[in-house]
């Protein structure tokens, strides 16, 4: 038997899309896929808690590649991370997406400075850049020997394609960040950011 078509025995779970075109919404039942826990051990410390496997068997019926964010049954929302490919020998017969969830919707900002009437700049403002769907996580850890002293590393996580910079602003739950460092995690857009407020 056709190991995609085993594989594709399995696609019963309904997989909705988020519309990355600017609409703001969801397209329905854009693919078919199982849903497996993710048991590898990594270095994240919220693997288990964050991550999952979405496997879609028979490759004919992928996920378009527009949809980088996915809904769930039970309205979890996940960001694709990275698309492995199953194959036997040189056949693939099977996607692999491993899913980050995504538990916030994130605001970037940029600083803008107008003009005082004197035509001298005025003071940056915050100016709305876009809102990504994403995930943060705080490390914390205080000095054995000064316990006053607490060190925190706070780590945003943006949907593929998000766009920031060093000089953007991010604000989620309440707060708002600067940011110290960007890079890549997989297909994701990974920040450390601190807290200003």
């Amino acid at each position: 038997m056709e190991l995609g078509l085993a594989a594709s025995f399995f696609n019963t779970t309904p997989i909705d899309g988020w519309d990355p075109a600017g609409s703001g919404t969801w397209v329905i039942d854009v693919a078919r896929g199982t849903l497996q826990v993710y048991d590898r051990f990594v270095s994240d410390r919220t693997f288990g808690a964050k991550k999952r496997l979405l496997e879609i068997g028979d490759r004919s019926l992928k996920l378009p590649a527009q949809y980088g964010v996915v809904r769930l049954p039970g309205n979890r929302i996940y960001m694709l991370e990275s698309l492995n490919i199953d194959a036997a020998g040189a056949n693939p017969y099977s996607d692999v997406y491993v899913m980050h969830e995504a538990t916030a919707r994130i605001e970037v900002y940029s600083m803008v400075s107008g003009a005082l009437p004197s035509g001298l700049p005025g003071p940056a403002v915050p100016t709305l850049q876009a809102t990504y769907w994403g995930d943060t996580d705080r490390y914390g850890s205080t000095d054995g020997e000064f316990n006053q002293i607490r060190r925190e590393i706070d780590i945003v996580w943006l949907e593929r394609g998000a766009i920031v910079g060093p000089e953007s602003r991010i604000r989620v739950g309440g707060y708002e960040y600067i940011i110290r460092e960007i890079g890549r995690q997989l297909d994701l857009v990974y920040c450390r950011v601190e807290r200003v407020t």
